[in-house]
């Protein structure tokens, strides 16, 4: 059984740790509120450099450049876009085009630094050409780190090209114009129905 003293030094000690607790926390709290009202709206646009490689086939591989646009404000969805070419594909004065067309979602994971995780579909094949083409569907991960306006994003996307057996993997690197950090823009709200 504790006597008086010891009982009072525990409260004691329970209280000075819940006030430490209690003032972390809101200290955190007030961190995350302060990083909140400054965050990176708007249109992240750049080149795009990579590695593509067509799973099973041994010669199915090749460098891919292009060009990618991402309609960026953390932690809410926005349109991703991209269309890359691959140089050792031009023959006859024919350039092969991919498209993207997809949604992303920026992740922040730290100051400056950004998962976005992206889905969507795809579309290649030689303009103006009818046949030789496909459409399919994506998944990516790319990691952007961001330093006043400029960015450099890594990422891998999946492709699967529909009704085709093989997949397409492409690896790459990315040099981009981001927003500069400021006041969240407000977003236009649904009105409720029955509300006026």
């Amino acid at each position: 059984m504790q006597t008086p003293w010891r009982a009072v030094r525990a409260g004691r000690l329970h209280g000075v740790v819940f006030i430490a607790l209690l003032s972390m926390s809101s200290a955190r709290v007030a961190r995350a509120q302060s990083s909140a009202a400054a965050t990176r709206d708007g249109w992240v646009v750049g080149g795009l450099i990579g590695r593509i490689r067509v799973a099973d086939v041994p010669d199915g591989h090749g460098t891919a450049i292009g060009i990618g646009a991402t309609r960026f404000t953390p932690q809410r969805p926005g349109v991703d876009l991209a269309i890359v070419t691959i140089p050792q594909l031009f023959h006859d004065g024919q350039i092969p085009v991919h498209g993207q067309l997809g949604v992303a979602v920026p992740l922040q994971m730290g100051s400056g630094l950004f998962l976005v995780p992206t889905v969507g579909v795809d579309a290649a094949g030689l303009p103006g050409e009818s046949s030789g083409g496909w459409v399919g569907y994506h998944w990516a991960a790319r990691a952007l780190f961001a330093t006043r306006q400029l960015g450099v994003e890594a990422g891998v996307v999946w492709v699967r090209a529909v009704n085709a057996p093989n997949t397409m993997w492409l690896v790459e690197l990315g040099l981009m114009h981001v927003p500069l950090p400021g006041p969240p823009r407000p977003r236009a709200t649904t009105p409720v129905p029955g509300e006026y």
